[in-house]
């Protein structure tokens, strides 16, 4: 019994000045064909740098790489083909030519492989997920963006408020520009929150983690010995898949559900322990296997499981 998400995160969009996030640092980029705007949302410090590309450009795409971690520009311009990649190491042309940009310091950030899938295939045209603007496909990379930027304290106010609140359709359209650019105000001034100053220097950035964070809780979180799976999943997100879910004591868990019901878990334990596990409500029993060739035994909900570290349990069968 396997659980995987082949998905690649890799958003686009063709249009001119879209901004995107430099994984591994605090700084956001605007992409136009010749020219390159930074601005710092951590210090609010702006610097802009000339490309030689000569228009008039076609095909031109920005292409947000979650995969590979940076900012990939590809067109055609009136010399030709181009493309290079942005990264904290500078703008690396493919033909081999390399700009610096020492004002990227990397920030190193911890590893995770944790990642959500919620059953969606659609071509990842940025401009065409905001306009649907539907969960199902934002949350995956809402999920991932959180492991590549740095964390950041966060003022709670403005567009801050409607995450706290998880009213995540209505902070998609106004607390992000480009390809999930954090914002504390609506830049769209689409009347859904009132007109704010904020704090001088205060950071957008904590968006990123407090919403992933709430995300996530959707899905899976922790009390004391007990584990919660899919104890607030709302009933458009009706099947997908989290890999790679860690607890505070060092397990890794991955759970699949579909028709809104849990329907595998595989436990990886962190450390010996005892734990219980919180269902849906209406689920009762379930099968609990520490081998694939095994029969496996019936566990009801609210029985106790006996980790033991480098044992894997697998969990399926899961009845009323």
């Amino acid at each position: 019994m396997r659980i995987k998400i082949a998905v690649k995160l890799r958003p686009f969009s063709h249009k001119p000045g879209t901004r995107c996030l430099i994984p591994y640092s605090s700084w956001e980029i605007s992409v136009f064909p010749a020219k390159l705007f930074f601005y710092n949302l951590a210090k609010h410090e702006e610097l802009e740098i000339s490309l030689p590309i000569k228009g008039p450009v076609g095909g031109f795409t920005i292409l947000q790489d979650m995969e590979k971690g940076r900012v990939e520009v590809f067109g055609r311009g009136k010399r030709g083909y181009f493309r290079y990649f942005i990264t904290t190491d500078g703008i690396k042309f493919a033909k081999g030519e390399k700009i610096p940009l020492p004002f990227l310091a990397k920030i190193e950030l911890p590893t995770s492989q944790k990642r959500l899938s919620l059953g969606v295939h659609k071509k990842q045209d940025w401009d065409l997920i905001q306009r649907r603007s539907d969960m199902a496909e934002v949350f995956p990379f809402w999920i991932r963006l959180s492991q590549l930027i740095p964390q950041a304290p966060l003022a709670k106010v403005g567009t801050a408020v409607l995450v706290e609140e998880g009213r995540f359709d209505l902070a998609f359209q106004t607390a992000f520009q480009g390809i999930l650019c954090p914002r504390l105000c609506d830049e769209n001034h689409l009347g859904i929150l009132p007109e704010i100053e904020t704090e001088k220097g205060a950071s957008p950035l904590g968006l990123i983690h407090y919403g992933a964070e709430q995300i996530e809780a959707l899905f899976f979180y922790e009390e004391g010995n007990t584990i919660h799976l899919l104890p607030n999943l709302p009933k458009e997100l009706h099947a997908g898949r989290f890999v790679h879910l860690t607890t505070s004591k060092g397990d890794d868990i991955d759970i699949e559900w579909s028709k809104k019901e849990l329907k595998k878990v595989i436990l990886r334990p962190g450390k010996d322990r005892s734990i219980q596990l919180a269902l849906q409500s209406r689920l009762r029993a379930f099968r609990l296997r520490t081998g694939l060739r095994q029969k496996g035994e019936e566990c009801r909900h609210c029985q106790s499981l006996t980790l033991e570290k480098g044992k894997t349990l697998y969990l399926d069968r899961f009845t009323h």
